[in-house]
């Protein structure tokens, strides 16, 4: 490709041509580099994508009650490799669904830890007792629960 700072000139001297030549450089090496972010920023966005829809994927096995806060890999992989979000999350990495798969574990066991503890600190300080029985409903049950959780100072 030829471009008119660089053509031979009798009305520029070589120093000019070669400024012009190194301009015309810098230019298509911004133009490349411009690029190649531009691919590697769609590569991360694609790559979160596919995480994300993995992390949904678990979410929608641990509602089904197949993933519990204390799986194991080696007990689920089996299950999950026939997802199809498993294969886009495994190209990024040979580890990586089962680091998104402990991560996800490890924070809902957390969560599920904080909760249990807190709810067993307001059933057994409340002042009245919440007592469940075989009879007991679930809907009285929660409204016991709440009425103790409103005056624990744990739920603040």
């Amino acid at each position: 490709r030829s471009d008119a700072r660089i053509v031979p000139s009798s009305f520029m001297s070589d120093s000019d041509r070669q400024l012009y030549f190194a301009d015309a450089v810098m230019e298509l090496q911004a133009a490349e580099d411009d690029k190649q972010r531009r691919i590697r920023d769609a590569r991360r966005r694609a790559e979160k994508a596919q995480r994300d829809a993995y992390r949904d994927a678990l979410r929608r096995v641990a509602s089904e009650g197949k993933i519990v806060p204390h799986s194991q890999w080696r007990f689920v992989e089996e299950y999950l490799v026939g997802d199809e979000t498993y294969g886009p999350v495994l190209s990024q990495g040979r580890n990586a669904p089962m680091e998104l798969f402990q991560d996800f574990v490890e924070d809902w066991d957390h969560v599920y830890r904080r909760d249990r503890s807190i709810l067993s600190d307001v059933v057994h300080d409340a002042k009245k007792g919440i007592v469940v029985k075989v009879e007991t409903k679930y809907k009285d049950f929660t409204h016991d629960l709440l009425e103790a959780a409103a005056y624990s100072s744990d739920m603040y």
